[in-house]
């Protein structure tokens, strides 16, 4: 098991100073590019959960997003990755504004990789099931009732893609995601509570 991976192995297992510290020497190990980028995605992470660690976090975003802002017309679906990974991050600390603005990049980013890959709309990655399913939801948390039931019917459809449930990358929680966002989204007074709830429990924050 490589540096970066025994790091990973340690932020899932809640040691996240023990964590930071192999992404530092993971980090120095790196050549660049997208595998610093993502190193620094998954860093950042951790390093958000530590005390006072939020500011050194976003530090760490922005220089991912510096180094993945040149290749994003030529490697899309890479690049949708990590802007998704990004609002995910923001949307963690209860930044739900900048989470939608990068969710929604996400969102263009892998429909123009789709759309200019005819053969993706048979055999297509997951990021066009879980990037829809975040947009939704953060779409439902900022107030876009009707927006998120929108796009949380085109997920609840890539839910259903014959290859992603073959590839065994799509299961039952994907559907049941997807229909809480169609059944609670488009009302104002219950979306909120029922989709912070659904997607990542009731401790996240507006702002």
């Amino acid at each position: 098991m490589n540096t970066a991976a025994r790091a990973l192995e340690l932020r899932n297992q809640g040691r996240y100073q023990e964590a930071d510290r192999l992404f530092q020497d993971a980090y120095e190990e790196t050549s660049g590019g997208i595998d610093a980028a993502d190193l620094l995605f998954n860093w950042a992470d951790a390093v958000r959960r530590l005390p006072g660690g939020e500011k050194r976090a976003r530090a760490m975003l922005e220089e991912a997003t510096d180094i993945l802002w040149p290749i994003r017309f030529n490697n899309r679906k890479v690049y949708a990755a990590c802007v998704h990974h990004k609002a995910r991050f923001l949307r963690s600390i209860g930044d739900t504004v900048a989470a939608l603005g990068e969710s929604e990049d996400a969102l263009r980013q892998i429909r123009r990789f789709t759309c200019r890959n005819p053969l993706l709309w048979f055999f297509p990655h997951i990021d066009n099931l879980t990037i829809r399913l975040d947009v939704s939801s953060i779409r439902a948390i900022n107030g876009y009732s009707w927006k998120a039931r929108t796009i949380g019917l085109s997920a609840l459809v890539w839910a259903f893609h014959p290859w992603l449930w073959m590839k065994r990358q799509v299961g039952p929680k994907h559907v049941v995601r997807a229909g809480i966002l169609l059944t609670y989204a488009g009302n104002p007074f219950r979306s909120e509570s029922r989709v912070q709830g659904a997607f990542f429990g009731n401790t996240a924050r507006r702002r």
